[in-house]
């Protein structure tokens, strides 16, 4: 008896295994990657979050400047453009974003 599948399900393994030893070398994320033109588009009216950040008057350009923020003042900028109740909650929602889709990067399921 043949089982089917098996080499594909043994490429995709291979993909997978691929995929996520090159995410463990990755030290940071740059925001473009993780907040995506596709993630932001799904979850906001904007097209990036640096037009999310323009529209709610936030005003940091290096990434010193971004750790200084309050974060009271990105959970307002959440809550007002999109459907998330923190910061948090949308940083962790882009990043399992993030991580399904690079994981699963040319893995068919």
């Amino acid at each position: 008896m043949k089982i089917k599948g098996l080499k594909e399900m043994e490429n995709n393994l291979k993909k997978f295994k691929k995929n996520s030893k090159e995410l463990s070398k990755k030290e940071t994320i740059p925001f473009d990657e993780l907040f995506s033109y596709e993630f932001m588009h799904h979850n906001t009216n904007f097209d990036s979050i640096y037009t999310l950040f323009e529209n709610a008057d936030i005003k940091a350009q290096t990434q010193e400047e971004f750790n200084n923020l309050d974060e009271t003042i990105l959970n307002e900028a959440i809550i007002r453009f999109t459907d998330f109740d923190s910061w948090e909650e949308f940083l962790n929602e882009a990043g399992v974003t993030y991580l399904q889709n690079n994981l699963f990067k040319g893995v068919k399921l």
